[in-house]
């Protein structure tokens, strides 16, 4: 089964993924911000799975899949540069092997978003590709951290819901 057929394409508004770049541009600051002045907020937004959930949330309700995956990536882009921004403009220290990972993550949130628009279809592909986003969700917490946290539970049922969830 080719994955056109899983799912259909609609026209895509790619005015969407301005969108999600500014989206991605706040949160950076945001997000930055929560780092430095909480705790337990800051912990939870330096995990990989608020990231997989956002970003496979953004491609599922995309028009198209290459608007996903334009989506993905935008946002992971411009949350990547305004967090480090930020730490630079407010003498925060910051690693760079860290900047250098989430860079990967935002490379890979391209083909990742493509991907991910086809698990919002119907049949086995689908299904198996919305269960491969939170196995990878889950196993990249695992690898990462050496375990998995409530927040990344939370994650993956949240992340199961945007995939598999049909109004009927």
């Amino acid at each position: 089964m080719t994955p056109s057929k899983i799912r259909a394409q609609c026209p895509g508004r790619y005015i969407h993924a301005a969108y999600a770049l500014a989206l991605g541009l706040a949160t950076g600051v945001i997000i930055r911000l929560l780092d430095m002045h909480t705790e337990n907020a800051g912990n939870i937004f330096s995990q990989l799975s608020v990231w997989i959930l956002i970003c496979t949330a953004l491609a599922v309700f995309s028009a198209n899949p290459r608007l996903a995956a334009l989506k993905a990536f935008a946002f992971c882009a411009g949350m990547l540069v305004t967090y480090y921004l930020t730490a630079q403009l407010t003498g925060g220290v910051w690693s760079m092997s860290f900047a250098l990972g989430w860079a990967a993550v935002s490379l890979i949130a391209l083909p990742a978003g493509y991907i991910a628009w086809y698990a919002r279809g119907s049949g086995v592909v689908a299904a198996a590709i919305g269960a491969g986003i939170i196995a990878v969700m889950l196993a990249a917490e695992w690898l990462l951290f050496d375990r998995l946290r409530v927040s990344d539970l939370f994650c993956a049922a949240a992340c199961a819901l945007v995939v598999f969830y049909r109004k009927k």
